[in-house]
Protein backbone atom coordinates (compact mmCIF):
# COMPACT_ATOMS: atom_id res chain seq x y z
CA UNK A 1 0.00 0.00 0.00
CA UNK A 2 2.84 2.36 -0.78
CA UNK A 3 0.52 4.43 -2.95
CA UNK A 4 -1.67 5.16 0.08
CA UNK A 5 1.32 6.16 2.19
CA UNK A 6 2.48 8.51 -0.57
CA UNK A 7 -1.01 10.06 -0.66
CA UNK A 8 -0.97 10.58 3.12
CA UNK A 9 2.36 12.37 2.78
CA UNK A 10 0.61 14.94 0.56
CA UNK A 11 -2.27 15.40 2.99
CA UNK A 12 -2.99 18.71 4.70
CA UNK A 13 -3.26 16.77 7.97
CA UNK A 14 0.10 17.02 9.74
CA UNK A 15 -0.31 13.92 11.99
CA UNK A 16 -1.15 11.88 8.87
CA UNK A 17 1.93 13.24 7.12
CA UNK A 18 4.14 12.36 10.09
CA UNK A 19 2.69 8.85 10.13
CA UNK A 20 3.41 8.54 6.41
CA UNK A 21 7.03 9.55 7.02
CA UNK A 22 7.36 6.80 9.62
CA UNK A 23 5.86 4.28 7.20
CA UNK A 24 8.15 5.39 4.37
CA UNK A 25 11.17 4.94 6.61
CA UNK A 26 10.13 1.31 7.14
CA UNK A 27 9.80 0.79 3.38
CA UNK A 28 13.18 2.39 2.70
CA UNK A 29 13.20 1.83 -1.07
CA UNK A 30 14.02 4.33 -3.81
CA UNK A 31 10.46 5.71 -4.04
CA UNK A 32 10.32 6.15 -0.27
CA UNK A 33 13.64 8.00 -0.23
CA UNK A 34 12.50 10.27 -3.05
CA UNK A 35 9.26 11.05 -1.19
CA UNK A 36 11.16 11.78 2.02
CA UNK A 37 13.47 14.05 0.05
CA UNK A 38 10.44 15.98 -1.20
CA UNK A 39 9.16 16.23 2.38
CA UNK A 40 12.42 17.96 3.31
CA UNK A 41 11.28 20.82 1.05
CA UNK A 42 7.90 21.32 2.74
CA UNK A 43 8.52 24.94 3.65
CA UNK A 44 5.17 25.31 5.46
CA UNK A 45 5.73 22.61 8.09
CA UNK A 46 8.95 22.49 10.08
CA UNK A 47 8.00 19.28 11.90
CA UNK A 48 7.45 17.47 8.59
CA UNK A 49 10.95 18.48 7.46
CA UNK A 50 12.47 17.53 10.81
CA UNK A 51 10.85 14.07 10.80
CA UNK A 52 11.84 13.50 7.17
CA UNK A 53 15.44 14.29 8.15
CA UNK A 54 15.24 11.79 11.05
CA UNK A 55 13.88 9.13 8.70
CA UNK A 56 16.53 9.72 6.04
CA UNK A 57 19.20 9.62 8.73
CA UNK A 58 18.17 6.10 9.66
CA UNK A 59 18.24 4.95 6.04
CA UNK A 60 21.59 4.18 4.52
CA UNK A 61 22.63 4.82 0.99
CA UNK A 62 23.81 7.52 -1.32
CA UNK A 63 20.28 8.66 -2.25
CA UNK A 64 19.30 9.49 1.34
CA UNK A 65 22.61 11.25 1.95
CA UNK A 66 22.25 13.28 -1.24
CA UNK A 67 18.73 14.35 -0.23
CA UNK A 68 20.03 15.50 3.17
CA UNK A 69 22.97 17.38 1.62
CA UNK A 70 20.64 19.22 -0.75
CA UNK A 71 18.29 20.02 2.12
CA UNK A 72 21.06 21.56 4.24
CA UNK A 73 21.90 23.91 1.38
CA UNK A 74 18.27 25.08 1.11
CA UNK A 75 17.12 24.91 4.75
CA UNK A 76 15.75 28.06 6.36
CA UNK A 77 15.11 26.74 9.88
CA UNK A 78 18.10 26.30 12.19
CA UNK A 79 16.65 23.36 14.16
CA UNK A 80 15.90 21.39 10.99
CA UNK A 81 19.32 22.21 9.57
CA UNK A 82 20.92 20.94 12.77
CA UNK A 83 19.00 17.66 12.46
CA UNK A 84 20.10 17.32 8.84
CA UNK A 85 23.74 17.96 9.81
CA UNK A 86 23.52 15.41 12.64
CA UNK A 87 22.07 12.87 10.23
CA UNK A 88 24.90 13.42 7.77
CA UNK A 89 27.48 13.20 10.57
CA UNK A 90 25.99 9.91 11.82
CA UNK A 91 25.98 8.53 8.29
CA UNK A 92 29.70 9.25 8.08
CA UNK A 93 29.26 11.63 5.17
CA UNK A 94 31.47 14.36 6.57
CA UNK A 95 34.96 13.92 5.29
CA UNK A 96 37.50 16.58 4.58
CA UNK A 97 36.27 17.62 1.17
CA UNK A 98 34.72 20.63 -0.52
CA UNK A 99 31.10 19.45 -0.16
CA UNK A 100 31.38 18.97 3.59
CA UNK A 101 33.15 22.27 3.96
CA UNK A 102 30.48 24.09 1.95
CA UNK A 103 27.67 22.48 3.96
CA UNK A 104 29.24 23.44 7.26
CA UNK A 105 29.95 27.00 6.14
CA UNK A 106 26.29 27.34 5.10
CA UNK A 107 25.11 26.03 8.45
CA UNK A 108 27.42 28.38 10.33
CA UNK A 109 25.68 31.34 8.66
CA UNK A 110 22.49 30.82 10.68
CA UNK A 111 21.84 33.48 13.29
CA UNK A 112 20.97 30.79 15.83
CA UNK A 113 23.92 30.16 18.18
CA UNK A 114 23.13 26.45 18.61
CA UNK A 115 23.42 25.66 14.90
CA UNK A 116 26.42 27.92 14.45
CA UNK A 117 28.30 26.27 17.33
CA UNK A 118 27.39 22.77 16.11
CA UNK A 119 28.54 23.54 12.57
CA UNK A 120 31.80 25.11 13.72
CA UNK A 121 32.42 22.15 16.04
CA UNK A 122 31.89 19.67 13.20
CA UNK A 123 34.14 21.71 10.96
CA UNK A 124 36.92 21.78 13.56
CA UNK A 125 36.75 17.98 13.92
CA UNK A 126 37.48 17.69 10.22
CA UNK A 127 40.52 19.96 10.32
Amino acid sequence: MLWWTLRKLQSGNIPQRLQAISELEKVGDQRAIEALGRALRDWDHIEVRRQAAYALARLSGQESQTALQEAVCLETDASVCLQELKALWQAGVFQRDSISDALLVKAAQFGDDTIRVAAVTLRSRLA
